[in-house]
């Protein structure tokens, strides 16, 4: 056998995957590692630095076992470390890279010597395979080239056992985290919402359930399934569901109910404490892919001439660990999100963009934008270089102050107000990062609303978001406009 296989097969883990490995099936045989569809999508997408948020039942952590297995069993000097959410969890990952292992043919398996019952260490390759649990010091300082680290929403001290392990790994190593959802404000869901928005190292794959084919149930001779509710149509009309995997879909719920079923497999990171707006809403919004992004602007639409646009504006110092700018763009008439300006920007340069910004959604027209931008703390230093820049469509709250005002009065009124406009179905959103923060967006207990607590939660996107709501209301001599009245400011609306 070894003479037929090429170096270039036998380096290829998918190759060696499905014609050396064995896996238990769900029927409870051993078989074949052969992939499914999202494995095997997974694999022709992957990167060094992965974050996956999955529904249950992929196989995920079956699948990234048998990587690192033939990774660690072709290299020398190799270390892969996996961590489970629990030791029970660890002791099934344990049994299922012993079938893969000591199923490989024998000429192309390795000498291992344990260590420890969960520590297999390959002499001949000074190449090693180390499975713990959080619940351990699983985040001891070593040096790690593969790093599995799987169902992290349910890590307890996440923030610190992760911390660690990530500043075990080289920059030439690969990490995997992945997890289905556990609500919100834990350090997996602060990382996805980073890669949601393009800030964090790790590229985000999402595998719902509808990305498994195995997920329907056939429909009997002569059944239908109508009427759809307003969820499932959203559903079909967003993912091309089949009446089979509705019917799939309907028996899970009424076995799990809505929210163990939302959370397990349609990756819902459920709302806890008393969120600020509905989450359901939230979710049926359409998905729709920016027509332009770089690294901190998404367009969705470009400007229409006639076009009214509001712009929201929430500022930050622009350190790389502290809270992001953002300014969201919205289309009047519909109240639709055209574009969102989002990153860790200081406010000399978050002046730029926003100034860019206002000036191409204006299109020459005047009082084609209202421009609102938060005026407390780092807003003053954005709203001094604007008015430098003579930015049309500058909102001023009252005369001679420029830009928003928060206080303990607006920011209710502005949140009461944005819960309302999203509950009437007002406004459409379709930045992921933007939907993430706002289903995490809370009441507190002394009144004020916000992000949940905890280290890599924010709110940025949604107070923008509220701001450019406000900007509706302005009135024409709030905005100012070039060649306008008392300090440049317009007292009509043309």
């Amino acid at each position: 056998m070894a003479e037929k296989i090429s170096e270039q097969n036998f380096l290829d883990p998918v190759w060696y995957i499905e014609n050396f490995l064995w896996i238990r099936s769900k029927n409870k045989r051993i078989v074949p590692f052969y992939l499914n569809p999202v494995q095997r999508h997974y694999m022709a997408h992957r990167t060094k630095r992965d974050i996956v948020l999955k529904g249950r039942q992929h196989g995920f952590s079956t699948l990234k076992l048998a990587e690192y297995l033939h990774d660690t069993i072709t290299n020398e000097a190799t270390h892969t470390k996996i961590v489970a959410h629990k030791r029970e969890a660890a002791g099934k990952l344990l049994a299922a890279l012993k079938l893969m292992f000591f199923r490989i043919p024998t000429e192309f398996r390795p000498r291992v010597r344990y260590d420890n019952k969960y520590e297999f260490t390959f002499p001949d390759l000074e190449s090693q395979i180390t499975i713990a649990s959080a619940t351990e010091d699983a985040g001891r300082s070593e040096t790690i080239n593969n790093l599995l680290a799987t169902e992290v929403a349910f890590w307890p001290n996440a923030e610190e056992t992760l911390s660690g392990l990530l500043e075990a790994v080289p920059a030439s190593g690969n990490i995997c985290i992945e997890s289905t959802p556990n609500g919100v404000g834990d350090p997996f869901y602060a990382e996805v919402q980073k890669a949601r928005a393009g800030q964090s190292e790790f590229k985000l794959h999402e595998y719902p359930w509808w990305a498994n084919p195995e997920y329907r149930m056939p429909l009997r001779p002569g059944e239908t399934l109508e009427p759809y509710s307003d969820e499932e149509l959203n559903l079909i009309a967003n993912y091309n569901l089949t009446p089979e995997q509705i019917k799939w879909r309907r028996a899970k719920i009424q076995r799990l109910g809505p929210r163990k079923f939302a959370r397990e497999y349609e990756c819902n990171f459920l709302q806890s404490g008393r969120p600020v707006f509905d989450a359901t809403i939230i979710e049926r919004w359409p998905k729709k892919e920016p027509i332009y992004r770089d690294n901190y602007l998404r367009v969705w639409e470009r400007p229409k001439p006639g076009e009214r646009y509001a712009i929201g504006v929430d500022t930050s110092e622009g350190l790389p660990d502290g809270d992001r700018a953002c300014a969201q763009v919205f289309k009047m008439s519909t109240w639709e999100q055209v574009a969102i300006l989002h990153g860790a920007l200081k406010p000399q340069v978050l002046a730029v963009y926003v100034d860019r910004l206002a000036r191409e959604y204006r299109q020459g027209q005047p009082y084609g934008v209202v421009l609102g931008v938060e005026r407390n703390n780092h807003g003053h230093a954005v709203l001094v270089k604007l008015l430098e820049f003579e930015t049309p469509g500058l909102y001023f709250y009252k005369p001679q102050h420029p830009g928003w005002d928060t206080n303990s009065a607006t920011k209710f009124m502005m949140v009461d107000e944005a819960e309302e406009a999203v509950r009437q179905g007002f406004i459409t959103v379709y930045d992921e990062a933007t939907k993430g923060e706002m289903i995490a967006f809370e009441w507190k207990d002394d009144g004020s609303a916000g992000a949940p607590d905890g280290e890599g939660n924010y709110d940025d996107t949604v107070t923008a978001l509220c701001i450019a709501w406000q900007m509706r209301k302005a009135t024409p001599w709030q905005i100012w406009e070039p060649g306008g009245g008392e300090g440049g400011r317009a007292l009509i609306i043309g």
